[in-house]
């Protein structure tokens, strides 16, 4: 009857996903993290908040900060940016690792902005919960309207495939090296990695997926835009490296594809990129007609 009681729990507080309080004020440099709240292990989920910071840590006041924005450890660079931190769970209570790692998540406006973290839970994790800081000493972090859902993935399995949530937003990605996000004329989104390159989150798939990869893209490389993908095990290390090995040669718009069927002892799939802009990259599903 426990058992049961708390399964019931368990589910009672993923449909109501996050049922804490969505409001809350940092003053002078501190942290706080949500209370713990119920998930399901290997889901995407949406986190998504409005916030603003009230001191100097913001690009506005302080534009020479922005070049923070791309490194993990910001404080090492040069100085504390106001952030968030997504924490993972076991049905125990400790904390589990995953391969959603927080290089970008930075809150830098003076005035409230929406920020979104898009994410796969770890394998273990029964719970989560989101530590926030305010950075400075000088600087005080306002934060409201939180809310996380799981975001349907029935399709495409990689997250922010079309780089939709805009140009600070690196949803999906877990390393980026001289390369950035760029919004154009058009007003779309687009990851340049000309002169760079940037490895995905690892994405969870199955034993038997039928699955197909993509990139529409443009290259700037002799050797050619590339796309290639690793097989991962359950603990995140790869087995197989260099797959698919997509190439567009330098000048060229196209877009290409490689289909696989995922081998045995393959919990992940990584991918690599680089030497291109590209429009987007999908790792999804071949639906059969029964589906």
């Amino acid at each position: 009857m426990k058992l049961l009681i708390t399964f019931l729990n368990l589910i009672l507080m993923h449909i109501l996903a996050y049922a804490g309080s969505n409001e809350f004020f940092l003053p002078d440099g501190s942290s706080r993290a949500t209370e713990k709240f119920a998930v399901l292990p290997l889901t995407s989920y949406r986190l998504s908040f409005s916030a603003k910071i009230d001191g100097p840590g913001n690009f506005e006041d302080s534009p020479q900060l922005e070049y923070l924005f791309m490194y993990h450890d910001k404080a090492k660079m040069g100085r504390k940016m106001a952030s968030w931190k997504v924490r993972f769970y076991d049905p125990e209570g400790k904390k589990t690792q995953s391969g959603h790692l927080n290089f970008w998540q930075c809150i830098f406006s003076k005035d409230f902005q929406i920020y979104q973290d898009e994410f796969y839970t770890s394998g273990t994790a029964a719970f989560m919960s989101v530590e926030f800081s305010a950075g400075e000493r000088a600087d005080s972090l306002y934060v409201k309207d939180l809310s996380i859902k799981e975001i349907d993935n029935s399709k495409t399995l990689n997250l922010n495939p079309e780089f939709k949530l805009g140009n600070h937003n690196y949803s999906g990605l877990r390393t980026v090296s001289k390369g950035q996000m760029i919004t154009g004329n058009d007003a779309v989104t687009r990851l340049d990695l000309r002169n760079g390159w940037a490895v995905s989150d690892l994405i969870p798939v199955r034993t038997g997926d039928n699955l197909i990869i993509s990139i529409s893209a443009k290259g700037f490389k002799k050797m050619g835009a590339a796309l290639k993908f690793n097989y991962c095990g359950q603990d995140g290390k790869a087995l197989l490296k260099d797959r698919g090995d997509l190439r567009i040669p330098e000048g060229k718009e196209k877009t290409m594809s490689y289909d696989f069927t995922v081998p045995e002892n393959v919990f992940f799939v990584e991918f690599i990129l680089g030497g291109a802009v590209y429009n987007w990259v999908k790792l999804e599903r071949i639906l059969n007609e029964r589906n």
